[in-house]
C-alpha cells in the first residue's frame, strides 16, 4: 500500500512540476513580449 501511495504522490509531483514549467515558460515569454 505504502509503495502505491508513494508512487501516486510522485506522479502528482511530476504533473505539478510539468504544469509549473509550462507556466514559467509562458510567463517568461509574456514578460519578454512586454519588454
Amino acid at each position: 500500500m505504502a509503495t502505491k501511495a508513494t508512487h501516486h504522490v510522485v506522479k502528482d509531483g511530476e504533473a505539478l512540476a510539468l504544469k509549473g514549467g509550462i507556466l514559467k515558460t509562458a510567463s517568461s515569454q509574456a514578460s519578454n513580449m512586454v519588454s
